[in-house]
């Protein structure tokens, strides 16, 4: 559910160069790929099972415009080369692994590059992200909190 919510308050501009960081199933990335051929997605997991569902749904969908590997370390692709980041981070770890997430974002993110996520509880977010983003806020969408932000230049 909240992958729906997330891709739903997804407006990414045509030709967009995005990337999804935990991407689990790939819900989130074949959706994005599928609305925009022109569209670039990254979608990185630290899971290699997830990243081989990634990989077989794009291709049974037809999906030539994503690319699905395995990360862990929070470094993917070149500093600043994506124009979206998008995130549905785990709930437990005591945000450990959203803090990683948002590190992985503000290194991918040209300077106004946004980021969207979706949580259940938008505190931790609102608090942390201005350090690195601006126009940090957060809209209720169902039972979920989409959190939105621009990397500052």
């Amino acid at each position: 559910v909240g992958a729906r919510q997330l891709l739903n308050s997804i407006n990414a501009k045509p030709g967009s160069k995005i990337i999804e960081i935990g991407c689990g199933s790939g819900a989130v990335s074949i959706g994005l790929a599928a609305r925009d051929p022109n569209a670039r997605v990254l979608a990185i997991d630290s899971n290699a099972r997830a990243v081989q569902c990634t990989s077989r749904n794009a291709e049974l969908n037809g999906l030539t415009n994503i690319l699905a590997e395995i990360g862990f370390d929070g470094i993917f692709g070149s500093a600043g080369e994506f124009d979206l980041a998008v995130a549905n981070p785990p709930y437990y770890s005591d945000y450990r692994i959203a803090e990683l997430f948002v590190f992985a974002a503000n290194r991918a993110l040209r300077p106004g590059g946004r980021m969207v996520l979706v949580t259940k509880s938008s505190e931790w977010y609102l608090e942390h992200l201005p350090l690195n983003f601006s126009d940090v806020e957060s809209k209720s969408s169902g039972q979920y909190q989409i959190v939105f932000g621009t990397k500052k230049s």
